[in-house]
């Protein structure tokens, strides 16, 4: 077990420990993406496109929201805090626990399906996340004209809906999307830097 914890240097020290983080980073994603659904909901879109299936049934959307700022909360931890590899099973266990406590629109728990397909979701938009970051750490900036981040979401909401876009509709949909995804991120980067002042201390 490592010595290492992370450190909320701007709400006065508090400091969790790697599964810790790892739990309540799913807890606050899932927050997050529920109000990022309620966002989606009022958007104006064609009759039975893909948006419309959103609004309808929204648990889907939910679910790809939540893995999107998983992602950016692991980005966060690993890439711009630079904590060390060794705490990743710590991480990654925390993680586990986390996702154990998701529940499906039934209440029942996420079954090994499902976590299969919410762990390859974030691991996709982990990698979208990290091209979109540009030049070094201490001057991060993020695409948000088209993200890759907002292009996958669309596609693996197409995915979870089995919906198929056609070329005005997929432009559409990340013309309507893009900025909510694409600025959700930068705004859990933001807010763990600035507001939070988050580090990891060995």
């Amino acid at each position: 077990m490592t010595n290492g914890k992370f450190v909320f240097h701007k709400k006065g020290s508090e400091t969790l420990t790697p599964a810790q983080y790892g739990y309540f980073l799913v807890r606050w994603s899932f927050d997050l993406a529920k109000a990022s659904v309620e966002i989606i909901k009022k958007v104006e879109c064609r009759s039975n496109g893909l948006i419309s299936k959103v609004k309808i049934s929204p648990f889907a959307a939910e679910l790809q929201y939540t893995a999107v700022y998983v992602a950016a909360y692991l980005i966060y931890a690993i890439e711009i805090c630079h904590a060390p590899e060794s705490i990743n099973n710590e991480l990654n266990k925390g993680v586990d626990d986390g996702i154990k406590d998701l529940r499906s629109p039934s209440g029942a728990p996420y079954d090994q399906e499902l976590v299969d397909f919410f762990k390859a979701s974030f691991a996709l938009y982990y990698k979208a996340q990290t091209k979109d970051i540009k030049s070094d750490v201490d001057s991060r900036v993020f695409n948000i004209d088209f993200s890759n981040v907002a292009k996958d979401f669309v596609e693996m909401l197409s995915r979870s809906y089995q919906y198929t876009t056609d070329a005005q509709e997929l432009f559409e949909v990340l013309t309507a999307l893009n900025i909510g995804v694409s600025n959700g991120v930068l705004s859990t980067y933001m807010t763990l830097k600035d507001e939070y002042g988050l580090v990891f201390s060995t």
